[in-house]
């Protein structure tokens, strides 16, 4: 007797689960997707045997020259001012080392792209 009412409860669960809507995994909310594609925006460049290479558009921010990457929407403070100005509002490859405390990008080479 109890093995009848047990396999009648299974089988009443099984019916109940494959006729519900309800996902077989947990649902991730809107805000745990959004970290991870966050997370995956981070993911600036690749590496080389100089560095990392960025790519984007030299712009001046609060008084600095930044390499902002429209792809990640990231803005990156570049280190040798200097090196930067002559390509401002210019899309630019800079090759270089990022300092990921204060998203500071140390310039080994810059590159207009355009």
């Amino acid at each position: 007797m109890k093995k009848i009412f047990l396999v009648s409860v299974l089988t009443a669960l099984i019916v109940l689960g494959v006729t519900t809507s309800a996902p077989a995994f947990p649902v991730q909310g809107a805000a745990a997707v959004a970290q991870q594609d966050d997370a995956q925006k981070q993911e600036v460049s690749t590496p080389t045997a100089d560095g990392m290479v960025f790519t984007g558009k030299v712009k001046q921010s609060n008084g600095q020259w930044v390499l902002v990457d429209s792809r990640t929407k990231t803005t990156y403070v570049l280190d040798d001012q200097e090196k930067a100005k002559p390509h401002q509002d210019k899309k630019v490859t800079v090759t270089g080392t990022l300092d990921l405390t204060g998203k500071v990008i140390h310039i080994a080479a810059i590159d207009d792209s355009d």
